[in-house]
């Protein structure tokens, strides 16, 4: 009953994406135009998630002489039912904007358990939101401060993503809106389009793509010149709406691609009694003996190639660092996290300290190669990787290594940094922060209370009991502090760094440069400016950049990584 009753009738996205039957009924037609309003745009979106469909929008989006923009519909959406199937949720928006921005928002809602509603309204200024829980009397108006300019967007459905598209050029970079899931007013934040294409099985439909970002929210948006809304991409959960005529594959515009440079590849494996790592060994043309990077990844779960698991995007991260590698003359060693790809393990977590071994086990494997130089046995490690690499080099079994957006902070530091860069950018006031601070840290000291010994009441607390199989994890990454693992390392290392980097902030490579600098270590510092996390050109400058599929490694950095190994 909670999720019915969020504060927005149109749910969060993971409920309304749950596994269901493909919705049937009736496509209504549309209502006709009121008078002195002309038709700017109306179809039928279908809903998608991994290909299934879950159920469809009808809207339709009208022109008044005075410049009042309205839309009107209806969605339906199928959600799981454990105990019957499915269960159809129907919702009727009634949406309107006048010269200024957003003036008012009214949908009426039909659940399994009895009808309700949400209506957002305009007094001067002020903007209040009103809600009907099914079957109940309307509750009191809860004022939100949203601005004159501001927009109202569900992110859940296509009809908000049609008036963005259709005032994208009014919107510019930036615009504050209400978001009815969560009921704060928040900054959604726009690219310029750039050229791109839908393929259908008869035409070739030229089209502009827009990415909008809401912090770690990414949606691409497909649209035609005018405006016009063909589809929705919500990359990180398989999400697609589809307008219909416009099925098809959707890509960019670009130019034909240079011949990569000829290596070989060869496939490999290690393991042990419980796990075993499948992987790629990218080798130079020529005769060898070359140098040779372990490519350790960030927290997973990923493939070889650097492609998250579930895969959500094709950046290949890894496998083009392999690449560009290889044609500098650096042999390279990458593989699929356990569990992923051809990739096995019997465990049912794995720490810090199982990587370690199995990364051991990988080197022993590289210097018996034949094409490799086993005194020149190095690692590239990417966010959390760094870790396993500054613990490897100290131990003098790595004598070379470079960390790209590696980590200069003790987990629990990373974690609270996050929580509250993330919900300020989703306009979390002050004291919303620090309450979930503070259960973040309160879990965090029983996770570290050595007196615990079972988790489980009453030592722990009820609302806690859920989370305890991520204690192992975070008590073995705790014993890992980068600045004191630095200080101690044997070998030459590159430190690499993009200044957009929301998810493992500068403030780490500045505190990594430190202690690098003050112990004397052999070390390289390369921070560049518009690049993010995966050290790759920002777009938004936001966690939500990692939707556009196409974008790769700056050249910059395999530029720096190759000379540098090379010395």
């Amino acid at each position: 009953m909670n999720q019915i009753l969020r504060p927005c009738a149109l749910v969060s996205i993971l409920a309304l994406y749950a596994c269901a039957q493909d919705p049937e009924g009736p496509e209504p037609a549309p209502e006709p135009p009121k008078a002195r309003e002309t038709l700017f745009d109306t179809g039928f979106f279908d809903h998608f998630q991994g290909g299934r469909r879950r159920g469809y929008e009808h809207f339709w989006i009208t022109k008044s002489d005075g410049g009042t923009i309205s839309l009107r519909g209806e969605t339906l959406i199928a959600f799981q039912n454990a105990e019957n199937g499915s269960d159809i949720w129907q919702f009727y928006p009634d949406l309107q904007y006048g010269v200024r921005g957003f003036q008012k928002y009214f949908v009426r809602c039909k659940y399994p358990v009895g009808p309700g509603q949400i209506a957002v309204n305009r007094n001067g200024a002020d903007t209040f939101v009103v809600r009907t829980l099914p079957n109940q009397n309307p509750g009191q108006p809860e004022p939100v401060t949203l601005p004159l300019d501001g927009l109202l967007i569900d992110k859940n459905n296509a009809h908000h993503w049609a008036i963005v598209a259709a005032r994208r050029a009014a919107m510019g970079k930036s615009r504050l809106f209400l978001d009815p899931e969560s009921g704060r007013v928040t900054e959604a934040r726009l690219s310029d389009p750039v050229p791109a294409a839908i393929e259908t099985p008869t035409r070739s439909v030229l089209c502009e793509r827009t990415l909008v970002t809401i912090g770690a929210f990414a949606a691409l948006l497909w649209h035609d010149a005018d405006g016009k809304l063909l589809r929705v991409e919500v990359p990180h959960y398989a999400i697609s709406m589809i307008r219909r005529g416009y099925y098809g594959t959707p890509r960019l515009r670009v130019a034909d691609a240079a011949a990569a440079p000829a290596f070989k590849t060869v496939e490999f494996n290690v393991q042990d009694n419980r796990t075993l790592l499948s992987g790629t060994l990218t080798i130079p043309a020529g005769q060898g003996p070359f140098p040779a990077v372990l490519i350790i990844g960030d927290s997973g779960p990923q493939d070889r190639d650097g492609n998250p698991v579930p895969r959500t995007v094709d950046w290949n991260l890894y496998r083009d660092i392999a690449d560009a590698l290889a044609a500098r003359g650096v042999a390279s060693l990458r593989w699929d996290d356990p569990g992923t790809g051809l990739s096995f393990t019997s465990l049912d977590f794995t720490t810090i300290t199982d990587w370690i071994a199995w990364v051991r086990a990988v080197i022993k494997h590289a210097k018996a190669e034949k094409l490799i130089d086993p005194a020149r046995v190095g690692a590239i490690a990417h966010g959390e990787g760094s870790l396993i690499a500054l613990q490897l080099a100290v131990n003098g079994e790595l004598p070379f290594i470079a960390l790209l957006a590696g980590h200069g902070m003790t987990l629990d530091k990373i974690m609270e940094e996050q929580l509250t860069t993330m919900m300020a950018r989703q306009g979390a006031d002050k004291a919303e922060i620090a309450r979930e601070l503070a259960e973040m840290q309160a879990v965090q000291k029983l996770f570290m209370d050595p007196a615990i010994k079972e988790w489980k009441a009453p030592a722990v607390p009820e609302r806690f009991l859920l989370i305890g199989g991520q204690r192992p994890w975070f008590k073995d990454l705790m014993r890992f502090d980068p600045i004191q693992l630095s200080q101690g390392i044997q070998g030459r290392i590159l430190v690499v760094h993009g200044r957009d980097d929301r998810q493992i902030p500068m403030a780490n490579f500045e505190a990594l440069k430190k202690a690098l600098t003050d112990s004397k270590k052999s070390a390289t510092f390369l921070d560049v400016e518009g690049l993010d996390h995966f050290l790759m050109p920002s777009v938004n400058g936001e966690p939500g950049d990692s939707a556009v599929p196409e974008r790769k490694i700056a050249p910059a950095v395999l530029d720096a990584l190759g000379e540098w190994l090379l010395k």
